[in-house]
């Protein structure tokens, strides 16, 4: 195993027309300390962050998982019939009541770690957001861009997974260990089901603390291509997407990290190519498999460079739109769910996440010139719409707030965040598609 390039805290241009082309992890040593990120007022040390963030976000609640002692911190699938949760009991309680529970379980371990993992900045805990701003992310336009951020006591390793965001990872208080493998050594890893993780993320079946390499030999040619590195307090991470990890906290932690590189709607889409190959082209013979693997790479991956002559996008749904069967049957949905509401319009810019809302009795969706989907209110194109917004405004057939349809679409697999869905909420409003339910 190799250790990590180091660099000096790179200038804004360094980082985008050196570092991030060349997409290989690399460690800036204290690279948030120099830019103040998340750092409290005065000496640190101690609780002396995380009473910080307490002071000006204690009201806010988020997410947490608490681990079981006889798991030894190891983050990886439950032992459960439906084969793919969490080995972590999920709950919700407010920052400054976490920041208390996180102190017992640093002075007095039971072996129920605490770790808040991923919580969105922007709808969880705005009020950190100012407290973010470093200088090699300020004022770049980052497709699907957002901040996360990971509290926890410690004594706890998250398996082997990938994420596919491009990652900085900015350490404020602890220490973490990274174990990085390249993308390419996704066949030595062992990986399970790649839609169902227990973290929604594909991870390796093999424990990265005692591998068993009787069971899985080929993770020895994975521990030869590997990093490790230790990033201490104050040090930064660029992490490129698809690089698989393991990550070992060992004591209290907060970190921050920005993720950015494509929008939910475009991974959908990939994954939704991947699945028709596994169903269309994995049964094929070998040697029809090999020739698709060379029109791929040709056509789609351009190994070889562009196409002699590309194939024109004209035809093809490049939206994922309906067919007129389906939007047939979302209209008659539409009628049947709105037919003599009972509702008031409401302002856009007075809208909350409690609201409860549903769909307007004018709203009407149908196939606009090309095949997209348009959206029409009295009778009247109103706005074009994507298939990822169609599923959220579908959502409103029956009266429901935005935070049920956040739930909701996670749980059909969308990364959604409140601040998206308020986006989308606030415009189908301005248009009179959505209204605010009578009762």
């Amino acid at each position: 195993m190799a250790p990590v390039q180091e660099r000096e805290v790179p200038s804004r241009d360094e980082f985008w027309q050196t570092i991030y082309p060349a997409q290989q992890p690399v460690v800036f040593r204290g690279a948030a300390r120099r830019w103040e990120i998340l750092q409290p007022p005065g000496a640190g040390g101690g609780y002396a962050v995380l009473d910080h963030m307490t002071a000006i976000a204690g009201h806010r609640q988020i997410g947490f998982g608490v681990g079981m002692p006889m798991d030894g911190g190891y983050m990886h699938y439950a032992e459960l019939e439906d084969g793919f949760s969490s080995n972590l009991a999920a709950g919700r309680r407010r920052l400054a009541q976490l920041a208390r529970e996180l102190k017992r379980e640093v002075e007095k371990p039971t072996g129920h770690y605490l770790y808040a993992y991923s919580t969105a900045v922007s709808s969880d805990i705005p009020e950190l957001l100012p407290m973010l701003d470093v200088p090699i992310l300020r004022d770049q336009q980052l497709k699907g861009g957002h901040w996360r951020m990971w509290l926890g006591s410690g004594g706890h390793v998250m398996t082997t997974h990938f994420d596919t965001y491009q990652n900085v990872m900015f350490l404020v208080h602890g220490t973490k260990r990274y174990r990085l493998f390249p993308p390419d050594q996704i066949a030595n890893l062992y990986v399970g089901p790649f839609d169902q993780g227990p973290f929604r993320s594909t991870v390796s079946m093999v424990d990265p603390r005692k591998p068993d390499l009787a069971r899985y030999p080929r993770y020895a040619r994975a521990l030869a291509a590997a990093f490790d590195v230790e990033l201490r307090a104050g040090d930064a991470l660029f992490l490129p997407a698809h690089w698989w990890h393991t990550v070992e906290t060992p004591d209290l932690n907060i970190a921050a990290n920005y993720w950015w590189g494509h929008t939910v709607a475009e991974r959908r889409l990939a994954r939704t190519v991947l699945l028709q190959g596994l169903l269309h082209l994995r049964p094929l013979p070998e040697d029809q498999r090999r020739f698709w693997k060379l029109v791929m790479d040709y056509y789609v991956f351009q190994t070889e460079g562009p196409p002699h002559e590309p194939m024109a996008p004209a035809g093809l749904d490049m939206t994922g739109a309906a067919t007129p069967e389906r939007i047939k049957v979302i209209q008659a949905a539409l009628a049947s769910a709105t037919r003599d509401s009972a509702a008031e319009p409401v302002d856009p810019g007075s809208v909350a996440p409690s609201d409860v809302l549903q769909m307007a009795p004018a709203v009407a969706i149908d196939l606009a010139p090309g095949d997209a989907l348009q959206l029409a209110v009295g009778g009247k194109p109103a706005a074009r719409i994507s298939r990822v917004d169609l599923d959220v405004l579908l959502r409103f057939r029956s009266p429901a707030r935005p935070l049920d349809i956040v739930d909701a679409l996670a749980g059909d697999g969308y990364e959604v965040q409140i601040g998206e869905v308020m986006a989308m909420v606030r415009q189908f409003c301005q248009v009179g598609c959505l209204v605010r339910a009578a009762g």
